[in-house]
């Protein structure tokens, strides 16, 4: 890892005070000031993590996590495809409230400007995750409502199954328990018999549904949103990602606020 003030550092103006919090509580950085048996944890420190890129320079948070959604927006996946990032360090530390408080703020800002609108509704009643489809309908894991109301009388049956709500928030449909959310849509379920006993596995992504070879990691079908069958070789980069990104509880409750701390409203 090379040094924040290199004068080759490309993101030379590009660190906030969290930057060089972290990279100066990065372990190495830790013990060239003395401390020792830096890997363990204490009692009020935290985690904290800072991409590095190619050249092995420490990557600004802001700017990393705008790479990621970038990636997204234009389809790519960013949990798998490392753009300028190639690996991270790790921080330990009790950073000063105040500095952690503008650094999620920021970090906050920065996610409401990429997801789509979050509706009240879904923000009052997070469930556990929830993605906003392009048409503004709602698909969570688990169902969305007052959790006041919902888990004192909430059976697990309830709590593992998809729903499906129109972008007013009315309860359209739901899965059954081990059902893949795209059965909100179509008949997963023909397809996953079809396969029964071949040696496959799927997975779902940008709204498709992707048959994998379990041997060769290659696609054996490709099918939409609506179930017809695609090429295999369709490519699955022409969606907006972050309109199929699985948002958990917290980030839309923070996505939410920030959108309208945005608009100048209060939450």
């Amino acid at each position: 890892m090379r040094g924040l003030d290199d004068p080759a550092n490309p993101y030379l103006e590009a660190y906030e005070p969290w930057d060089l919090w972290v990279y100066m509580h990065e372990p190495s950085m830790l013990e060239a000031q003395g401390l020792s048996n830096v890997g363990i944890s204490r009692d009020g420190w935290n985690r904290y993590s800072m991409s590095v890129d190619e050249n092995g320079f420490p990557v600004p948070r802001l700017m990393a996590k705008r790479d990621n959604y970038e990636r997204l927006k234009h389809g790519s996946d960013a949990e798998t495809e490392a753009g300028r990032c190639t690996h991270s360090i790790q921080a330990l530390g009790a950073m000063d409230f105040d500095l952690q408080h503008r650094m999620q703020l920021a970090e906050d800002a920065l996610l409401g400007e990429y997801m789509p609108e979050i509706p009240q509704w879904l923000a009052r009643g997070a469930p556990e995750w929830a993605m906003i489809l392009p048409d503004g309908e709602v698909v969570s894991y688990g169902p969305a409502g007052s959790m006041e109301q919902l888990v004192p009388g909430l059976i697990s049956k309830e709590r593992d199954c998809f729903y499906r709500y129109t972008p007013e928030g009315r309860q359209i449909d739901r899965t059954e328990p081990g059902q893949l959310w795209l059965q909100l849509f179509w008949d997963v379920d023909s397809v996953v018999d079809k396969y029964n006993g071949d040696k496959v596995y799927f997975f779902d992504r940008n709204g498709y549904l992707i048959v994998n070879d379990a041997d060769t990691y290659k696609p054996l079908a490709v099918y939409d949103l609506d179930g017809s069958r695609l090429g295999a070789n369709h490519p699955l980069d022409d969606r907006d990602g972050t309109r199929y990104y699985k948002m958990d509880r917290s980030e839309l409750v923070r996505a939410f606020k920030a959108q309208q701390q945005g608009k100048g409203r209060s939450t």
